[in-house]
């Protein structure tokens, strides 16, 4: 039981009679200093419900959302949309049912329920004010343990980068902020509505009946356009990555994967800018990359890592930083090279802050004796290159 809630911590989690969803008893006075050791033994031999909401969020405000999904064929859709969250935590009641925990940053909408196309209950989106039973408490209909299909810790993401399956969507939908980055109507089509609506949008021919769609999202999740002006640098990554690939002998559909790419991001794109234009820039990329290291991908990889040392750090965009130079530095030590190359711009462009606070956490890294600094790199404007680096963080010992 302690590993499996220590994969959600920090968290305010409730004890119930064993074989229950809960009952009336109240508890949402309870918060994480009532979380001692004591109360947390307590919870062994009963079912255990974790809260969801701003009750068990992070120290950066990081709060717990649930994702509960109630029939076969959503829980098939929202996966194949979200490939990231295979990584995180995923539990059941039910094979054919499934929880998707995450953590949430920034604003988010209301708990309300999910519907599909025909207006027909499909599950609940759970915020404040809900919590959810977790492993191994016993389903009260089956009589059996819940299952945790995936002991990973909860993905870290905005409320933007959670893909609807198409037709899914929140029943307080309509209450949201007019933004794309809060609209749960940016979804993911299926198959045959990605081969209508580039069809009727006459912007390429339907997609290959032969080629995979999960093959596809699987490759291009870690580019998807999240925010605005972010389109042109995760684009030209996608090209390298896919270049990379290639090289290695495999077949791929460079149309294929950039409209699967370009559906997933078009929310977050300029509408001025159309898709024939990206595919041209997307091709030409393609054609002269010679397939460097892949930085959004090992930045997409990074989010969940703690690295050697990391755990002494208290934010989780420094230590998203530090897995990262820890992933570029074992990737240039595969290659026979004992030091990597990362400039401020870039971590700024991949972390979607300012050059100088890129600058302070690196910086920072430094300090605390994760990376060592091999060379100073020179300005970019006089055709320098990037400062050297070496990382260096050791696992503090327990």
């Amino acid at each position: 039981m302690n590993q499996i809630l220590t994969l959600l911590q920090p968290a305010v989690f409730l004890r119930w009679p064993l074989g229950t969803k809960g009952t009336k008893k109240r508890w949402k006075h309870l918060s994480q200093a009532d979380m001692t050791p004591d109360y947390l033994h307590s919870l062994d031999g009963g079912n255990v419900g974790v809260v969801f909401g701003r009750k068990s969020a992070d120290l950066n405000g990081h709060v717990l959302a649930g994702i509960d999904l109630d029939r076969a064929d959503v829980v098939e859709a929202f996966m194949a949309a979200n490939p990231r969250l295979r990584e995180g935590w995923l539990s059941r009641g039910r094979p054919d049912r499934l929880l998707v925990i995450v953590r949430l940053k920034g604003e988010y909408p209301k708990s309300c329920e999910l519907f599909d196309g025909d207006k027909r209950p499909v599950g609940e989106w759970r915020v404040d004010g809900c919590q959810s039973i977790i492993p191994p408490s016993l389903h009260p209909d089956t009589g059996k343990p819940y299952e945790l299909i995936s002991a990973g810790v909860p993905i870290l993401l905005s409320y933007s980068e959670i893909n609807w399956p198409v037709g899914v969507s929140l029943a307080n939908s309509i209450t949201l902020p007019v933004s794309s980055n809060n609209d749960p109507k940016i979804q993911l089509l299926s198959i045959t509505e990605y081969q209508e609506s580039v069809i009727n949008n006459r912007i390429s021919k339907a997609y290959p009946e032969t080629v995979s769609e999960k093959r596809n999202m699987d490759l291009v999740a870690p580019f998807i356009v999240p925010a605005r002006g972010q389109s042109n640098r995760l684009l030209l990554a996608l090209a390298r990555r896919l270049k990379q690939l290639l090289l290695q002998g495999e077949t791929w559909d460079t149309k294929a994967v950039f409209l699967t790419w370009w559906l997933a991001s078009k929310g977050n794109i300029d509408p001025s800018t159309t898709p024939d234009e990206l595919f041209a820039r997307f091709k030409y990329a393609l054609e002269h990359s010679h397939g460097g290291t892949d930085l959004a991908s090992l930045c997409h990889q990074a989010a969940p890592l703690v690295a050697p040392g990391a755990e002494q750090l208290l934010d989780d965009r420094l230590r998203h930083l530090a897995g990262l130079c820890y992933l570029l530095h074992q990737t240039n030590l595969a290659k026979g090279r004992n030091s990597f190359f990362l400039s401020c711009r870039v971590v700024a462009g991949l972390f979607n802050v300012l050059p100088m606070d890129a600058w302070r956490w690196l910086h920072c890294l430094r300090t605390l004796a994760l990376l060592e600094l091999v060379q100073q790199g020179t300005k970019i404007q006089s055709k320098g290159k990037s400062s050297e680096y070496r990382y260096v963080g050791v696992t503090a010992a327990p």
